[in-house]
């Protein structure tokens, strides 16, 4: 028996049939190119209803409302002669920064190349004048060494007394005073005639009444007696006048002062290993070693020394001669002078060099 048909149902659609559903899917399937090969009209729509497909798709491109957003995008998108166009520009742009650039790098190169040829004639003339500094510091220095040793020429007569009590006496008291003094020391009669040039206290003014008193210095016009009479003054064990304990040396200048006063660190060392030694003029140390003299005049003799005799480490300073010299930066300075009592006031000494 056959199936009755089925009237349609009014409001419903028939339902197609799966190979017609894939069929027609492919008519609104519309690529950008078909849209852009297809010719528009005056008002901005497609051409004619006889070149564009029979499908709802092209009846809503047709219609200028109608038409989808990205169409418009698409439109705008740039085209090869744009970008063609645009990277021109953008390569002549670069090529004229680059050759700016190259410019500007050869000018730095030739500046650079300036700069290196004015630092080494700097560095050329620095090093001359570095040599011309050493050159004149050594001679300044042994201009120094040769002031200080006719300094101790000027004083190779003069005797320095330490300890004789401060009275109010004169030049000739002083010289009556020495006399009795220096003819006990040669075991002569205190009034065995010796000759003096002149005899004096320390130019300095007079201390505090409880300060040590200042020395006396006496020239004698002859040579060989000075030597004699300190010979003899070290062979004693104390010298005395008036039960007052004196100390006799050399008259030395206050250069050859400072710099024994520097190099005490190392006589102290020398002393306490019961190393003999001994002074040099107008600057040195002669030091008796196993191996025999060794001079010390520099700082590197002052290295080699320590390394021969083994001394433990010393915190010391070889002395300048320029330092010596110079007052406002001296290293090695010289003692306080003591104060002076003023109306019952104790009064400051005034340093050496400044304006009262």
């Amino acid at each position: 028996m056959g199936r009755p048909n089925r009237t349609p149902q009014p409001g419903k659609t028939p339902e197609p049939k799966k190979g017609q559903l894939t069929s027609s899917l492919r008519q609104f399937l519309v690529t950008p190119a078909d849209l852009a090969t297809q010719p528009h009209g005056a008002d901005g729509s497609m051409a004619s209803e006889e070149s564009a497909p029979s499908s709802p798709a092209s009846e809503v491109l047709t219609s200028g409302t109608e038409r989808p957003p990205w169409l418009d995008l698409l439109r705008a998108l740039p085209t090869k002669e744009d970008l063609h166009s645009a990277t021109s520009a953008l390569g002549a742009t670069i090529r004229q920064d680059i050759q700016a650039l190259r410019a500007d790098m050869q000018g730095l190169s030739d500046r650079v190349g300036h700069m290196e040829a004015t630092c080494d004639s700097l560095r050329e003339a620095q090093h001359t004048l570095a040599e011309a500094a050493d050159s004149s510091s050594e001679q300044v220095r042994g201009m120094a060494l040769h002031i200080e040793d006719l300094d101790n020429r000027g004083r190779r007569n003069n005797l320095r007394l330490r300890g004789l009590p401060e009275t109010e006496d004169s030049p000739q008291q002083l010289q009556e005073i020495l006399l009795e003094i220096l003819n006990e020391i040669l075991g002569r009669d205190h009034q065995a005639p010796i000759e003096f040039v002149r005899a004096h206290r320390a130019l300095r003014p007079k201390g505090a009444p409880d300060s040590p008193p200042r020395d006396v210095i006496c020239c004698l016009a002859n040579f060989a007696l000075k030597e004699t009479i300190l010979k003899q003054a070290r062979g004693r064990q104390s010298l005395t006048y008036r039960n007052q304990d004196l100390q006799l040396f050399p008259d030395l200048s206050p250069a050859t002062l400072t710099y024994r006063r520097a190099l005490k660190p190392l006589t102290r060392v020398l002393v306490a290993q019961q190393i003999r030694y001994r002074w040099q003029m107008p600057t040195g140390l002669l030091v008796h070693t196993q191996r025999g003299p060794f001079l010390v005049r520099t700082h590197s003799d002052y290295i080699a020394l320590g390394t021969e005799l083994q001394l433990p480490a010393i915190n010391m300073r070889w002395p300048d001669p320029l330092d010596i010299y110079t007052a406002a930066r001296n290293p090695y300075p010289r003692p306080a002078l003591p104060q002076r009592t003023r109306g019952g006031r104790q009064e400051a000494t005034r340093p050496t060099g400044t304006a009262r």
